[in-house]
């Protein structure tokens, strides 16, 4: 995309199934995407570079492979429900106390 999303839930529903992701290196994507871990990141408007970064992953199994159960293992970490319910309790627990000073 040459455009900037601020949260791009196709990367986290890709890491859910365990897939790893080509995304360009602008936005929230380069934040989410650890190109080399999880992904691969090329040049936001680089047709080039993404035909490199798709022909790569074509061409490399075992690393494509680990990178999507690298890309799962954050979505445990940081991604689920249940992560995500424990961050908004911290969140509520922290308002409530600092209205009670």
């Amino acid at each position: 995309s040459i455009w900037y999303e601020m949260f791009p839930l196709v990367v986290i529903e890709a890491f859910a199934c365990g897939k790893p992701v080509i995304a360009s290196s602008i936005g929230a994507m380069a934040e989410l995407v650890e190109d080399g871990k999880t992904g691969l990141l090329f040049e936001s408007g680089n047709a080039n570079d993404l035909a490199e970064k798709i022909k790569w992953m074509l061409e490399h199994e075992e690393e494509r492979i680990q990178m999507g159960k690298d890309a799962r293992q954050v979505f445990e970490e940081k991604y689920t429900a249940e992560r995500n319910f424990e961050i908004l309790i911290k969140i509520y627990t922290e308002v409530i106390r600092r209205s009670r000073l």
